[in-house]
């Protein structure tokens, strides 16, 4: 998340919401961004798994650049995949981004 937008994302999105579905799902939301926003990577804990980003290429709460950051930790491989769109890209991307994780799951042949 990028600095000073801490506890941004939920208000932003949350007057969308209706009033009961704020009061159920905003407590789980905010304290994903806390997590989010406090993790620090271990210094020499590696993935033991190709690692695949994908990323909006207008998504204000998550720089496209800073996924780049997995790629030192995912020994087995990484990939970026940016996609148009913002945080919620993969509404308007579903047909894209379904295809290439299809494709990347299927067995080799």
């Amino acid at each position: 998340m990028p600095v000073g937008t801490e506890g941004v994302w939920p208000r932003r999105y949350a007057a969308q919401a209706p009033p009961r579905l704020r009061l159920l799902c905003l407590p789980a939301i905010r304290t994903d961004f806390r997590i989010v926003a406090d993790y620090r990577a271990r210094p020499g804990v590696e993935l033991p798994c190709p690692v695949v980003s994908y990323v909006g290429d207008s998504d204000p709460d998550v720089d496209v650049a800073s996924v780049r950051g997995w790629s030192e930790i995912a020994r087995k491989g990484f990939d970026r995949v940016v996609l148009p769109g913002d945080h919620f890209y993969r509404n308007d991307q579903r047909l894209t981004l379904m295809d290439d994780i299809r494709t990347r799951l299927a067995p080799a042949r």
